[in-house]
């Protein structure tokens, strides 16, 4: 009888363990349910965080580029009418030639008149191989002042200098230049669009673009990341014959 009374007691005790153990584990098991709920909302949030940053980041990008966009096309038909305007103009010379005959003195001060319009519009545009089209404009002048060729000739000459200054505003691609950065001289491959941008990238890995402050123009070097990576991927596609597609440039002034 004792015996038995000790066997229930001990299956009382153990059955007692049992249910006491039960929500223990459970609360355990509640806590780490709720330490993962914490760190999933934490977690949560800093996505919200950062996706509301993103959306932030593309709304002011979109608006840069669009801006950009809108500064490109006011330059092109600026440059569309400079262009157009020099053709007329020169038009009406060579007009003035084919009247005069081609060997008159009168249009000496015609041709000279043209030449130096030619320059200032080749000063005032970016700085794509200033040197040589400005020299080529100086070498007519001195034919033209010194009579070594006919004034017909050198309407020509002058009106073919023209058509080779239009033929630049259309064309992009990947040159030979050296620029002056510091005081310095530095040969550089050049990117040009058009004749809107420029960018350049040197032997020795300096980065840089054409900007005008001012009204003078000056390179000015890159140091961003992001900057380098936009003229490689530029200068690439260049190099890979690529001439149109979408690209994101570093800003630049805008004539």
């Amino acid at each position: 009888m004792i015996a038995r009374v000790h066997l229930k007691l001990s299956l009382l005790l153990v059955l007692t363990g049992l249910f006491v153990s039960l929500p223990l584990m459970a609360a355990d098991d509640v806590d780490k349910l709720s330490a993962q709920l914490v760190k999933l909302r934490g977690e949560v949030d800093d996505l919200t965080t950062e996706l509301s940053l993103s959306r932030e980041e593309h709304k002011q990008q979109m608006k840069y580029l669009y801006l950009q966009q809108s500064d490109l096309k006011s330059q092109k038909a600026k440059q569309k009418s400079s262009i157009e305007r020099l053709q007329v103009t020169l038009k009406k010379h060579q007009q003035k030639v084919n009247d005069f005959g081609a060997d008159s003195k009168q249009l000496q001060p015609i041709l000279l008149n043209s030449i130096t319009q030619i320059e200032r519009y080749i000063r005032m545009g970016l700085p794509y191989k200033l040197e040589d089209r400005l020299h080529t404009l100086r070498e007519l002048k001195a034919q033209i002042n010194s009579q070594v060729i006919t004034a017909q000739k050198a309407a020509n000459i002058l009106w073919s200098i023209v058509e080779d200054e239009i033929s630049l505003s259309k064309e992009n691609g990947l040159f030979k230049q050296v620029v002056e950065i510091n005081g310095e001289e530095y040969l550089a491959s050049v990117a040009r669009v058009g004749m809107m941008l420029m960018y350049f990238k040197t032997s020795d890995g300096v980065y840089g673009k054409a900007d005008k402050k001012s009204g003078q123009w000056t390179y000015v070097v890159l140091n961003e990341a992001r900057d380098k990576k936009d003229i490689d991927q530029l200068i690439d596609a260049y190099k890979k014959q690529i001439r149109m597609g979408y690209f994101e440039l570093p800003s630049a002034s805008i004539l």
